[in-house]
């Protein structure tokens, strides 16, 4: 019965966080202006030849939903992966099988990590739609059979990046060519404003996206010039010129890739249908090949094509450009510590996370993982899931402490209702400087140990008994650490008797 009324509680006070922001706070949310500016990164995901993959595959609606599900999954959480850097973005908007996502840069190391995950996200989704490993959890689950070959010669993903400095300043917008966001008015409180971004970088962005290829990730001129300076420009690959409408007065501007490795010969890693019907393709071809050293543009392939670096350093000072690459870089060492404000999109639903503190019954000891020291702080937690929206709760939280923790575990649920979910044992906040999300502790038990690999945020993960728990408690854990503890040690009967 206490265990009852306790669940009833903690579930009383869940509801009641839900509701933590106000009507009120959230007219103010959506008139206040914005008090400083920062660097956004935006990024897309589209999904290649889905037209065609639709008229050919019957049971389409289900694979395109998973796709995009998987696509949005790997950004949020990097659930199913093993990306160096997770990237903490924000779904901007969906535009049919495309989708674009948001985050806020905190320095340059930051842009560099990110892009590589992009890519890493582009590569890993590609490969798996190439072998057809993206159809083997849809047969388990629809008991429905796919037609493999219609998914390998037809379904890829392609990607685009680029940045712009955002502000709430039309001032900004004309002197500096910022990008201003701004809420679109709701007639009902209780809807988050849609957010919307406007300059002349956000029209760079989607106009440059049209020259990316499946599997390939294709990088703004600013993103690139960064990454040349800071990293080696052998990943940056110069296809070409072209324009694109009403950006840099209509003059050619650069089409760049980003790859994760070297690639020798790029122009051997095209289909050859790529090379016969993609102008774009062709004219590349034909220009790295000219017998005279000129591409078909005019352009000497000198630096234009095969120096990279010393192409965006020429291309630079041409363009007068210098001012606008300092500008971001001064940003982005001044905004370091001040993330997460209103230049981003408003929450649309309740962020939940869920930490649950697994216990290897036989040995009395539970789990407890150690972030690592380049993460914002340095200290011993139960490791943490997030709920997806369109994921079971149990499923969502199983599979990402088997991905990130390689442990198979049982979670402790509430059997008397026939919706058998897990049983929260507390609730808590973070603070996420503008928000504040919402997270339950939960009880697991373990049922299998391998080994563990160090992740981007946790470089430990060891098993402790009850009389070791003020030892941790000390070295520095998270909030409520050993009255946590306590509670589930005094209670291991109780959840697996």
């Amino acid at each position: 019965m206490k265990m009852e009324q306790t669940f009833s509680k903690n579930m009383a006070g869940l509801n009641e966080a839900r509701q933590d922001v106000s009507d009120s706070e959230r007219k103010k949310a959506d008139t206040k202006s914005i008090d400083r500016k920062g660097v956004c990164l935006f990024f897309s995901f589209d999904i290649v030849n889905s037209t065609m993959y639709k008229s050919k595959e019957s049971n389409w609606v289900i694979v395109i939903e998973a796709l995009l599900n998987k696509i949005m999954n790997s950004v949020v959480t990097d659930y199913g992966g093993d990306l160096k850097t997770t990237i903490d973005a924000k779904l901007w908007r969906t535009i049919g099988d495309e989708i674009v996502f948001v985050t806020e840069i905190g320095s340059e190391k930051d842009l560099c990590e990110y892009i590589r995950s992009i890519k890493d996200i582009t590569d890993r989704i590609t490969q798996e739609l190439v072998n057809g490993v993206f159809l083997e959890d849809l047969r388990k689950k629809y008991d429905i059979e796919f037609i493999e070959e219609y998914l390998k010669s037809y379904l890829s993903i392609k990607s685009a990046a680029w940045i712009s400095v955002v502000s709430g300043s039309s001032e900004n917008a004309l002197d500096f060519n910022d990008t201003i966001k701004f809420n679109y008015p709701t007639p009902k409180s209780e809807y988050n404003a849609p957010t919307e971004y406007l300059g002349k970088d956000m029209d760079m962005g989607f106009r440059l996206k049209e020259y990316t290829r499946q599997g390939r990730l294709i990088v703004s001129f600013d993103i690139a010039y960064i990454l040349a300076q800071k990293e080696n420009s052998n990943s940056l690959y110069i296809l070409g010129y072209e324009k694109l409408k009403g950006i840099w007065n209509d003059e050619i501007y650069p089409i760049i890739w980003y790859e994760n490795k070297k690639i020798e010969r790029i122009e051997e890693s095209f289909k050859h249908n790529r090379i016969v019907n993609d102008k774009f393709v062709k004219k590349y071809l034909e220009s790295i090949h000219s017998i005279n050293g000129i591409s078909v543009q005019g352009l000497p392939l000198k630096p234009y094509y095969s120096d990279t670096k010393k192409a965006l350093e020429k291309i630079c000072i041409d363009r007068n450009l210098s001012k606008r690459i300092e500008r971001i870089e001064n940003i982005l060492e001044n905004n370091s510590t001040s993330l997460n404000t209103s230049i981003l999109p408003e929450n649309s639903r309740l962020e939940l996370h869920c930490a649950v503190v697994c216990v290897d019954t036989k040995k009395n000891k539970v789990m407890i993982v150690h972030r690592k020291k380049n993460t914002e702080k340095q200290y011993w937690e139960f490791g943490c899931a997030k709920a997806l929206n369109n994921e079971a709760l149990v499923s969502t939280i199983k599979n990402y402490y088997k991905i990130t923790y390689n442990i198979e575990i049982e979670l402790y649920l509430d059997k008397k209702r026939d919706d058998k979910q897990p049983y929260p044992i507390a609730i808590y906040e973070l603070d996420k400087g503008n928000y504040k999300a919402k997270g339950v502790i939960l009880v697991a038990k373990i049922l299998n140990v391998c080994g563990f690999k160090e992740t981007d945020k946790h470089d430990k993960r060891i098993f402790i008994s009850k009389e070791e728990i003020t030892t941790y408690s000390n070295e520095g854990a998270v909030n409520d650490f050993e009255n946590t503890l306590e509670k589930v040690f005094s209670n291991i009967e109780v959840y697996f008797g």
